[in-house]
């Protein structure tokens, strides 16, 4: 017994010791917190309007969601196609967060699975996946039309559409300057004047040069304040004067103010059909072009759709763009059945994240309803 004693003794001595360092291992050991697939952070869907990212996409693809995290902080993004990957950040701003442009560009086609996270206000990292998008970098933009789009649509708005014109008064005369195109500037008149007064209580002032007989001012100044209610609400809401002038010159729209010339309406918009369409592209300078054409998320909506509606638009995107663009939007949106199925088509192609930028903008459209 004397013999077994030191060797159990010992025995327990080294167990006791072994236990002894395991557990301060353990107590000493950092502890990670392990990415978790979260409700604090998730991805907008669709991603690119319809999960499929083709090439004007891919250059510039932006990625937005929400996080249940502190304003500030930083959200990462990896955006891999299974063998290569870009990465992206954003910042959450209000419960919200958006990437900059990204370019994909250098990922192969196919499918695409995104992952974004965040710290959250708990200090966990929050992970989320998203698996539904996938990259057509052979899916090109249409080229631009030839025409102008007031050449290639009609009938949008006719004469048998409802206007809002409430009261056309007479309110003698007084000296206006005038743009008139036959001078290409500016002209000192003395106009026969009349107040056009619409439903919704907007009044503008339509001034007609006296090259008219008061008869004929009369005829031309009801005529046009007639059409100009045809329109959607906001093409009106800027302006405040209609200059009418004799000869066959193009209209004009901008300075608050609607520019007709009546030779051109008689010799060319109403045999083709498209004065009211004329009249919707210049309202829109008049009334658009001013809200939207230096707004970041108008000027992505260009980068993205990848090309202009028009080789007019195209050669003028700061001018003509929006005026080009607003036609068509409205015809696809409210008047469908003025359009053929390849114009139908080729809108969808060329400008659909411009429509959805006009859909955001929560514009006073009436009477027009989907």
């Amino acid at each position: 017994m004397r013999t077994l004693f030191p060797f159990c003794l010992l025995l327990a001595l080294l167990v006791s010791a072994c236990v002894g360092s395991a557990v301060d291992d353990q107590q000493t050991a950092p502890k990670v917190e392990p990415d978790i697939e979260s409700s604090a952070i998730s991805i907008d869907s669709p991603v690119a309007l319809d999960n499929l990212i083709g090439h004007a996409e891919s250059l510039v693809l932006k990625v937005s969601g929400t996080a249940d995290a502190d304003d500030g902080q930083s959200v990462t993004l990896i955006l891999s196609d299974g063998n290569g990957q870009v990465s992206a950040s954003a910042t959450v701003n209000e419960g919200k967060w958006v990437t900059d442009k990204t370019d994909l560009t250098s990922l192969n086609n196919g499918p695409l699975k995104i992952t974004a996270s965040v710290t959250d206000r708990t200090g966990n990292i929050a992970k989320t996946e998203f698996s539904q998008a996938s990259m057509d970098k052979g899916i090109m933009p249409p080229a631009p039309s030839r025409e102008g789009t007031i050449w290639i649509v009609d009938k949008v708005i006719t004469a048998e559409d409802p206007s809002t014109l409430q009261s056309l008064t007479p309110a003698g005369t007084g000296e206006r300057t005038m743009f008139d195109r036959r001078e290409n500037g500016w002209v000192r008149l003395e106009p026969m004047l009349f107040m056009a007064k619409y439903a919704n209580g907007h009044e503008i002032e339509v001034q007609v040069n006296p090259e008219f007989s008061s008869e004929d001012a009369l005829v031309e100044a009801q005529r046009y304040a007639e059409e100009i209610g045809r329109l959607p609400r906001v093409l009106r809401r800027d302006a405040k004067t209609v200059w009418i002038h004799k000869g066959r010159n193009p209209f004009g729209g901008g300075n608050n103010n609607y520019l007709i010339h009546t030779g051109m309406s008689d010799e060319v918009y109403i045999p083709r059909s498209n004065l009211e369409e004329t009249l919707v592209h210049e309202g829109s300078h008049t009334s658009l072009d001013s809200h939207i054409k230096d707004d970041p998320d108008w000027l992505y909506a260009q980068e993205a759709d990848g090309t202009f509606i028009s080789n007019y638009a195209r050669d003028n995107p700061n001018r003509e763009d929006i005026g080009e663009t607003f036609l068509l939007y409205l015809a696809y949106r409210y008047r469908p059945e003025s359009l053929r199925e390849e114009q139908k088509r080729f809108i969808e192609a060329a400008m659909s994240y411009r429509m959805v930028y006009f859909d955001k903008q929560q514009l006073d459209l009436s009477p027009f309803d989907r």
